[in-house]
Parts: C-alpha cells; sequence; structure tokens
C-alpha cells in the first residue's frame, strides 16, 4: 500500500520524522514538586512532507490524479502498478530521500 512505502522511507530515514522537544510539567507528590519530562506526541502533520513527495511520485508515475489516491490502495491490485514500475517507483524514492539499496531484498 502507499502507507507501506512511507512507511518505509520513515524506517530507512527516522531523522525525516520531526520529532518534538519534550515539554516539562510539574508533578506533585506529597508536597514536593518533581519536573517530569512529558513528550508532545507526533502528528499527522510532521509526517506530510513525506506523504506529499511520495504521492506526488505516483501521479507522476502513474498519472493517476491526486484526489483518487488512498493511503491504503494497494500499488498492484487497487492501482495496477506492476512490477517493473513498482521497481522504478523505489529506485527514485530511494534516489530522493538518499536510502541505500538492500540487496537482500
Amino acid at each position: 500500500t502507499l502507507a507501506h512505502v512511507i512507511r518505509f522511507v520513515h524506517e530507512r530515514r527516522p531523522d525525516l520524522v520531526v520529532k518534538r522537544a519534550p515539554q516539562t510539567a510539574p508533578a506533585v507528590q506529597e508536597n514536593i514538586t518533581l519536573t517530569e519530562s512529558i513528550p508532545e506526541p507526533i502528528t499527522a502533520k510532521d509526517a506530510d512532507s513525506v506523504k506529499d513527495r511520495i504521492l506526488a511520485l505516483v501521479v507522476e508515475k502513474t498519472g493517476y490524479p491526486k484526489d483518487m489516491l488512498d493511503l491504503d490502495l494497494d500499488l498492484e491490485a487497487d492501482l495496477g502498478v506492476d512490477t517493473v514500475k513498482q521497481a522504478e517507483m523505489f529506485a527514485a524514492i530511494r534516489e530522493i530521500y538518499n536510502i541505500p539499496r538492500d540487496e537482500n531484498r
């Protein structure tokens, strides 16, 4: 699925996932104030740049309009993207994000 493609990029390039600085929040326990670190959740918006770039690539390679694409669509079964075109897309994705080719895959 397109979601798997985006996850592939995030797994190989975790630096592309925006991590927010933790906030500090006071915690009171028996009249003693402690400061504990509470990380902010990573929002879906943080992944938008990768998602948008992947979707743009799929639009470019397949000719499908962006509004027809859904992250749950299977590349081959739903979009008719054959294995040759999938290989081309993954080669382009690896090049765009500087992801080395895994010889074992």
